[in-house]
């Protein structure tokens, strides 16, 4: 059995994250001594485990999974989400994590049923906007009537303010 790697999280002195999704502090007792204590970490609505550190003198909320992605998975691309592959989200390994952009997290989603009560789908978008561009697919309200959603919803679509 491999033992836990632990590394400081960066900005943030005083706090390591492990490759198994923990977290931990240290407390200062009587001079140099230091007494490491895993932290609570509550879950969001969401599902996505958080814990509650000091940042320069403030609290502040940090996702946990985010915290092992930048303390064990490159990002060369510099790219601003962290993915599950796995679709659990209390798998907070580093194996089980990525960066992507948004699109690539909202497509995953979808695929691996995270996402079941989404309206669209990426193959939906995709039919709406090249029917758009050409000129086949009717007026908004044909796309919204046949899409069961919103004229609005539909021009966010073609427009790329939602499904950029």
């Amino acid at each position: 059995m491999e033992e836990e790697v632990w590394k400081q999280i960066e900005n943030c002195s005083g706090y390591e994250v492990s490759d198994l999704g923990r977290v931990r502090s240290y407390r200062y007792l009587k001079g140099t001594a230091k007494e490491p204590r895993i932290r609570n970490q509550p879950m969001t609505n969401k599902g996505h485990f958080y814990v509650i550190l000091k940042q320069d003198g403030a609290r502040k909320k940090f996702f946990t999974h985010r915290l092992v992605a930048r303390a064990f998975v490159p990002n060369p691309e510099n790219k601003p989400e962290v993915n599950h592959i796995d679709g659990d989200k209390t798998n907070n390994k580093p194996e089980n994590l990525e960066w992507c952009d948004r699109s690539y997290n909202i497509r995953h989603a979808y695929h691996t049923g995270l996402r079941p009560d989404a309206k669209l789908t990426p193959e939906a978008v995709e039919d709406i906007r090249s029917r758009a561009i050409r000129g086949h697919g009717g007026n908004l309200k044909q796309l919204a009537v046949e899409y069961n959603i919103s004229t609005k919803h539909i021009y966010r679509v073609i427009n790329r303010e939602n499904w950029k």
